[in-house]
């Protein structure tokens, strides 16, 4: 039985959702464009129309623009010929006429460069990577994008930049770099936050439960879906949500919760009916269908299959038609109707040859494959099994060849040994079915000689490739599996991990003013922010940079986190100097069974903060990470002990307590070295300390939450297209 459509949520407009024109509104503009004369205003005029008509009739726009270029160039008016090159893209790239979308899109680009207009560049970059990613040219799609991205930033276009960010995540999620992707939708989601756009908020929701979907996360997926749901349904997005609904149906489908995905797929296609949507009203019909042969309830099965076909048919969608088609040939070869089945699979097979769609044409010829098979006409169904391996290996080389460009271009230095190996064991494979299949052909000439005995030969041989197949898919399963379940452990020890750092509410509770910018390098981090609050009524806040990175450092933490929440609550350590301490003697216990030169140096460089906001005091102590005070544009360094809460070579020194008198408006920085010690900038060298703290003066009198925002994007712009070398974590507080 065939798999079920996947509903995908994309952003790929400027305009996070289509406002939908009303012909009022353009009967209006119409009327005062009679008496509007040629001027600038006239152009503005034409522009607001042709974007009226770009949410309700794609094909009225080339006038309207062609008409405003027109004016626009005698009147030397070089926005309103920005904005006319950008509505003829926009119609162009709707029609699929895409590299004249990309030729309007490009010259609108040209003259925001012109004009030093960065925001008219970045929306431009934006267009231009939507129209690659309708031709799934990913490479150039990540380009486009990113370059929308760093512009926006330039110019604080949040919008753009969230919607580039959610378009960036579809790249990824298209070549399969699920992390790259969620990391996307999960900056888009911060972003939205300063807008509060809740049906932004939705569509991110969904992408990332499509995302959670494809990597086999359903709770996570289902989690997701809800949210966006719940978002849809306050804001009356009928389409969405039915959407939404039928995700829910698979994933239900998936876990053999079959009550809640009927329950899912009735509620889509009530609201698939109610709003004309008749391509999706056949789709979930006959995802209905599907179910209900895994129930083994065929004859309704039967029915929703027949009522989608009839849908389909009457909509003269005939794709969703043939679909339905090779499912009714199911239903008939599962109730032995063998007859029937071939009937309804042939003509399905047609309509899937003519789309040339390889996936389903797999399914078919295996379905009818299967068929003849079980018809005892092994001649057809020998036939039928030599075309599904030719469409196999079809794919198969597809994917190689898509996969080795990828890589070549997309994937970090230390992936590639992984990636080449992946490919190894795939060429590997693609060697065993050549031999095979050379095997087959031999037979099958043979068998002309050997008339006699060619039925039982197609049939012997139509068995041993079965058990072939099998055995390779199982290899290449094997290898995914491990795969996912290396990564699967890795996120869930991310879970972990961020558990057990101070909570936000822990945070702001403690601390109303405040950001906490924290980019690790991996998945898991070595860097972590602890924080508690002590028995004499003050609040302690440590921010730590563990040795290593990745899951080493991950590890660390873990350790160093327990042993500092220990120290507080069972031990009622609380002087900072002294809870770093009995941490060390703590740490050195727990590593004193490995002896060796390397895990002599384990440990952390920290800084440990002891708040009394109600006398404007603060002790510290610091391992080898300094503290930073800015106070009126003044920088304040503290200095840190030149040795780490560890074992380290030499003496074991007293950590030093240092307490400072606060002042309104102080802003105090506790940082990791990872931010300073980033390679970047023009040539490629370190950012080096003394930059860092100018950033932090520059920006000291900006509220906190613009101070994160601006730090993270003097890293990124630092940063470039150079590797992010080490975990990084800056905390502000303004007193």
């Amino acid at each position: 039985m065939k798999k079920n459509n996947k509903i995908i949520f994309l952003f790929i407009v400027l305009i996070s959702i289509a406002q939908y024109s009303s012909s009022q509104v353009v009967d209006s503009l119409l009327i005062v464009l009679k008496t509007q004369k040629a001027d600038t205003n006239r152009v503005k005029l034409l522009i607001d129309i042709g974007w009226e008509y770009s949410y309700s009739d794609i094909n009225k726009i080339e006038g309207f623009a062609m008409e405003a270029l027109a004016l626009s160039e005698k009147l030397n008016y070089e926005n309103g010929k920005a904005q006319s090159y950008t509505l003829l893209g926009i119609e162009n790239r709707s029609l699929a006429n895409y590299k004249k979308a990309i030729e309007y899109f490009t010259k609108t680009a040209e003259i925001g460069i012109k004009l030093n207009q960065v925001a008219m560049q970045s929306k431009a970059n934006l267009n231009v990577g939507n129209v690659y990613l309708d031709m799934a040219d990913y490479l150039k799609a990540e380009h486009y994008y990113k370059e929308a991205i760093k512009q926006s930033k330039q110019v604080k276009n949040i919008n753009v930049e969230m919607v580039a960010l959610t378009n960036l995540a579809v790249v990824y999620q298209n070549i399969g770099d699920y992390s790259k992707a969620l990391d996307c939708l999960f900056k888009a989601l911060q972003q939205n936050k300063i807008l509060k756009d809740e049906i932004q908020d939705a569509m991110i929701d969904a992408n990332i439960a499509v995302i959670y979907q494809e990597q086999h996360q359903l709770d996570n997926a289902i989690n997701y879906n809800f949210k966006a749901l719940e978002l849809f349904k306050k804001n009356n997005r009928e389409e969405a949500e039915a959407n939404v609904y039928n995700n829910l149906g698979i994933i239900y489908r998936e876990q053999h919760m079959y009550d809640a995905a009927i329950k899912n797929y009735n509620e889509a296609s009530r609201l698939y009916k109610k709003i004309g949507m008749n391509t999706s009203y056949s789709m979930v019909l006959h995802n209905i269908g599907v179910l209900l042969f895994d129930m083994k309830q065929y004859d309704k099965a039967m029915e929703y299959q027949q009522i989608a076909l009839d849908s389909a048919l009457k909509n003269n969608d005939e794709y969703s038609a043939a679909r339905a088609m090779m499912s009714v040939a199911d239903v008939y070869s599962a109730q032995k109707n063998y007859k029937k089945a071939e009937e309804f699979a042939l003509k399905g097979l047609e309509i899937i040859e003519k789309e040339g769609d390889k996936d389903e044409m797999k399914n078919c010829y295996s379905s009818i494959a299967f068929i003849y098979s079980q018809s005892k006409n092994f001649k057809e169904a020998f036939i039928y099994q030599q075309k599904l391996q030719a469409v196999y290996e079809e794919i198969n080389n597809n994917e190689v060849n898509k996969r080795i460009g990828q890589m070549q271009a997309m994937y970090e230095a230390d992936k590639k040994q992984k990636a080449i190996e992946l490919l190894t064991k795939d060429n590997e494979i693609q060697n065993e079915r050549i031999v095979r299949q050379n095997l087959v052909n031999y037979v099958a000439v043979a068998g002309i000689v050997l008339l006699l005995i060619l039925a039982f030969m197609m049939f012997k041989r139509y068995r041993e490739k079965q058990k072939a197949n099998i055995e390779i898919t199982h290899q290449k399963e094997l290898i995914e599996v491990k795969n996912k379940e290396i990564l699967d452990s890795i996120y869930y020890a991310r879970r972990i991990q961020r558990a057990l750092l101070a909570s936000d509410n822990l945070l702001k509770k403690n601390l109303p003013d405040h950001f906490v910018l924290y980019k690790p390098k991996d998945i898991v981090s070595g860097d972590f922010y602890w924080a508690q609050n002590t028995v004499d009524n003050k609040f302690l806040l440590a921010t730590c940079d563990c040795t290593g990175h990745g899951v080493p450092g991950a590890f660390m933490s873990l350790l160093n986190i327990s042993k500092l929440t220990e120290t507080v609550n069972e031990k009622k350590i609380t002087q900072p100097n002294l809870v770093f301490s009995h941490v060390r003697e703590e740490i050195i216990k727990a590593l004193s069974s490995d002896t060796n030169e390397e895990t002599t140096r384990d440990g952390m460089d920290a800084v440990c903060c002891s708040f009394d906001f109600d006398n404007k005091q603060m002790q510290f102590a610091a391992a080898n990470n300094s503290l930073i005070i800015v106070r009126k544009k003044e920088i304040l360094e503290y200095k840190a002990d030149k040795f780490p809460v560890g074992l380290h070579q030499g003496e074991l020194k007293p950590f030093t307590l240092r307490t400072i008198e606060l002042q309104k408006d102080d802003c105090v920085y506790t940082f990791t070295d990872g931010f300073s010690d980033q390679f970047g900038g023009d040539r490629g060298k370190k950012l080096m300390s003394k930059k860092f703290k100018e950033i932090l003066a520059s920006i000291a009198d900006k509220p906190m939450e613009t101070q994160k925002i601006e730090l993270e994007t003097h890293f990124d712009n630092w940063r470039g297209t150079i590797e992010q070398v080490d975990d990084v974590l800056v905390i502000g507080i303004r007193i």
